[in-house]
């Protein structure tokens, strides 16, 4: 059986066949791209905190919460109500307090400080804003295309928080420095220890439970928002500035990609498509976000859906074949199925060797 020689910063050096390399690559590169993703979504929080340092003043926060409560249903009017009362009764507070959560949660995922306490922090103030500020998304007429930003916001952070549960610890972060000093602080840093208390794929099933539910929730986002593209928007596909076939295309798209990315099916693939499809609207129908301007927030929803999707990618090559998807079947009676499906054919132990100890590999045939 052919061997591998991987030279360790300390201790000699370790023969190890060629799965167990195979395992350490594929963990090297999935921490790149989550640390790279990671960044880009630090960079969009920033940019939120930015803007609203920049382009909104306490005055505008009672008009923020009054037009998201304007045409909602009249079973929500009490809670839109209550925080149009806040909105006036707190403007500073509400403003400053959620630029500061934000700058916060951007330094976080920039350096990868603090991951699990920004995750949460994350969670809370992408459903705070979902749920204010933007309405739930609506109220959904003519001109709506999406359910909102702040729940793609707490849906990213799901799927980082499945991530930290496979891996523990990221060797690419400031976290990993600080751990090093002050063990201690892996209980800030760290969803869980990672694969080391896991099941034999190398990921614990709970993180395995924790990925298919950031996807679902993902999936069903989709289809709410093809749906919702073409319900309200079909018959007047001016209000929305895209031609009848184009509005189509985009809806049933977005659906046909939700529903697969719900059932994990073909994984590999829909993500791809889906990364692309949410980043082609965010460049061409919501603009880049912009212009920047008064009362400008947030770059949209598109980059949001973008990198979330990366982020699911990226679980999907931490974890191989996911037990819990139509995929799994599929791959039982067709091997060949895993091609479209997995962005990694890694099922066992990945804790085998810690990445930041290996100096290099070499054959040793």
């Amino acid at each position: 059986m052919n061997a591998t020689t991987i030279k360790l910063k300390k201790g000699p050096d370790v023969t190890a066949d060629k799965v167990q390399l195979k395992e350490l690559i594929s963990k090297r590169d999935t921490l790149w791209l989550v640390r790279i993703f990671s960044f880009a979504l630090g960079a969009v929080w920033l940019t939120d905190a930015i803007a609203k340092f920049a382009f909104v003043t306490p005055s505008m926060i009672p008009q923020m919460f009054t037009d998201a409560g304007t045409g909602q249903p009249a079973w929500l009017q009490g809670w839109f109500s209550f925080i149009v009362q806040q909105g006036t009764a707190y403007p500073s507070v509400i403003l400053y307090g959620t630029a500061v959560l934000e700058t916060f949660i951007a330094a976080s995922f920039l350096l990868g400080f603090a991951r699990k306490a920004g995750y949460i922090v994350s969670i809370l103030v992408g459903l705070g804003i979902w749920v204010t500020a933007e309405g739930f998304g609506g109220p959904y007429g003519a001109g709506s295309l999406d359910t909102g930003t702040g729940n793609l916001y707490a849906l990213c952070a799901l799927v980082l928080i499945a991530l930290n549960a496979t891996y523990g610890n990221d060797i690419y972060t400031l976290d990993n420095v600080i751990a090093r000093r002050f063990p201690g602080w892996r209980k800030i840093a760290e969803v869980a220890p990672g694969p080391s208390k896991g099941a034999s794929d190398g990921s614990s099933r709970s993180a395995m439970k924790l990925s298919r539910l950031a996807a679902l929730l993902y999936g069903v986002v989709l289809v709410a928002s093809g749906s919702i593209a073409l319900f309200f928007n079909l018959s007047a596909p001016d209000s929305v500035g895209l031609t009848t076939g184009t509005l189509l295309a985009l809806g049933i798209a977005e659906i046909l990609i939700g529903a697969f990315i719900l059932t994990g099916t073909a994984r590999k693939i829909v993500y791809m498509s889906g990364a692309l499809l949410t980043m082609l609207v965010w460049i061409v129908i919501q603009a880049l976000g912009g212009p920047a301007g008064a009362g400008y927030t947030d770059p949209g929803s598109g980059i949001v859906a973008a990198l979330g999707i990366l982020l699911l990618l990226s679980l999907n090559k931490a974890h191989g074949t996911d037990p819990y998807t139509v995929d799994a079947v599929l791959e039982r009676r067709f091997r060949w199925w895993s091609k479209v499906a997995e962005m990694s054919d890694v099922r066992s132990n990945f804790d085998v060797f810690a990445p930041d100890e290996v100096v290099e590999a070499a054959n040793a045939d």
